[in-house]
């Protein structure tokens, strides 16, 4: 959603930059007391000091074109689909484990 409003704001001309929010220094005073301001303004001086020179005052995302979005899509969902395999495969073999030792059980009173 992000990369697609920063391609956007790009193609008409206008300057954007995707900051990563982990990046942002949050005292721990104010952490408790977050409200949108708050938010906007650690931004706005955060952004101000990164374009007065500052590049080490936060980190930029680097924005990925959709071609590089869709192979990472292509392996994220081969993750997913490898997991819930996985997780089938498991658990059939966890349904055969009890079908076999009820078997046992049962010849073991017969």
């Amino acid at each position: 959603m992000v990369c697609r409003i920063h391609r956007v704001l790009v193609k008409k001309g206008i300057e954007s930059h995707v900051v990563d929010a982990s990046s942002l220094q949050v005292s721990r005073r104010r952490r408790l007391a977050k409200t949108d301001r708050i938010d906007r303004e650690k931004l706005l001086g955060t952004l101000m000091a990164y374009k007065g020179g500052e590049p080490r005052v936060c980190a930029m995302v680097r924005v990925r074109s959709p071609d590089q979005e869709d192979v990472r899509r292509i392996c994220r969902d081969r993750k997913v689909l490898i997991g819930e395999r996985v997780r089938h495969i498991n658990h059939q073999s966890h349904q055969g484990t009890v079908l076999f030792a009820e078997d046992q059980e049962l010849r073991a009173v017969a």
